[in-house]
């Protein structure tokens, strides 16, 4: 495996690969490229005519023409789309949880943006009620972007809604760029490059770095292989820094697990036994820090074990009202408080000053919480069996 390794790491075009992906891209800078709400938001301003991208109603009459070229929109068709005035349009984000809604004069076009996430209640239907309540006299149009066109569950949905896929959007932006470049500003050209790179490389699978990925790997497939079974784990290495966070609190570490570090007070330590079972070190109460990806959680968690004592604890933390009601029967938690949208482990937080700053913070905002449950069991504490 040795000498295999060598030569992998001696083929030039490994090199070009890693030259490749090095190359500056602000959606990649900004941690935009897997999240909808972000893609949404840059369709939206590509969209709108009233925005400083340079492309007037150019970007939204090609786009338009796409989706009104499909037999689904009887009410609209695309010829109709030069003699449409959009000085006037809207384009609105999230309204009525709607991704991406255009207005115009005339009609009206709801657009729904499945990158990742699959559809969930019913919110299809739901959108089409929405349209129709608010816009009676107003034509309609259905859209269903996805990366690969993939089509509405639903079969009512599917034969309302335009299935639209993300080439589409990398059609028009390369097209209109080879059009209208001496007119596009050239800060708004490199937005562009960057955004049509993200979608081939990381939504559509292609690009000349995709390509040649995939033929290093075909050349070099057993060196590569044994290099991602034993690649770093993420996770454990994300921990190591927030369990020195924890001690650096003051907090005693104790029974953590990947994704999960728990501590104790020093006050509670020493009065809570260890009655319990399910943690190693027989825990009847801990606090759990979890920091699994795309969200940081801080939990008071009541552990299986003397049904006594988790009624004492149960009891006196239940008191506590402002950090939500009691979670679970087995493992009881009374209380929780949550930051969301913060993933550790993407490579936004390579850093582990990155990863320190933001639990740190975390920790800080929450003291009080950790405070308010020590209190209330101390004043219980003599009740529990030891």
């Amino acid at each position: 495996m040795k000498d295999q390794l060598s030569q992998l790491l001696r083929d030039p075009e490994l090199e070009k690969l890693s030259l490749l992906l090095r190359r500056p891209n602000v959606f990649r800078i900004m941690g935009a490229e897997e999240y909808e709400l972000r893609h949404s938001n840059f369709l939206a301003w590509l969209l709108d005519p009233a925005q400083g991208h340079g492309l007037g109603d150019t970007f939204i009459k090609w786009f338009l023409r796409h989706v009104f070229a499909d037999q689904k929109t009887q009410d609209v068709n695309e010829f109709q789309l030069d003699f449409c005035d959009f000085s006037n349009a809207m384009v609105r984000r999230e309204w009525n949880h709607i991704d991406l809604l255009i207005e115009t004069d005339d009609f009206v076009v709801c657009i729904e943006n499945k990158l990742h996430s699959q559809e969930h209640s019913r919110q299809l239907r739901r959108y089409r009620q929405v349209v129709a309540d608010h816009f009676p006299r107003k034509n309609h149009c259905f859209v269903f972007l996805t990366p690969l066109g993939g089509s509405p569950v639903e079969e009512e949905d599917e034969a309302s809604y335009v299935i639209v896929d993300y080439a589409v959007i990398v059609d028009i932006l390369q097209t209109l760029m080879d059009l209208y470049r001496d007119s596009i500003p050239q800060k708004i050209q490199f937005y562009l490059t960057d955004y049509i790179e993200l979608i081939k490389r990381r939504i559509m699978a292609e690009g000349k770095d995709v390509e040649l990925a995939r033929q290093l790997y075909l050349k070099h497939k057993d060196a590569l292989d044994f290099i991602f079974d034993h690649k770093p784990d993420r996770l454990s290495e994300v921990g190591e820094v927030v369990e020195e966070v924890v001690s650096e609190f003051g907090y005693l570490p104790t029974s953590s697990n990947k994704g999960y570090a728990r501590f104790i007070t020093e006050k509670l330590s020493p009065v809570i036994p260890p009655t319990a079972h399910g943690w190693k070190n027989h825990e009847q109460f801990l606090f759990e820090l979890d920091y699994w990806p795309k969200s940081l959680c801080l939990k008071a968690i009541i552990a299986p074990g003397n049904e006594h004592n988790r009624t004492v604890l149960l009891q006196a933390l239940s008191r506590i009202t402002k950090y939500g009601k009691s979670r679970g029967k087995v493992w009881i938690a009374p209380g929780r408080v949550t930051k969301k949208n913060v993933d550790l482990t993407s490579d936004g937080y390579e850093n582990p000053e990155k990863i320190r700053k933001v639990v740190s913070k975390f920790l800080a905002e929450h003291r009080v919480f950790v405070e308010d449950m020590e209190a209330a069991i101390l004043q219980v504490a003599e009740n529990l069996e030891r």
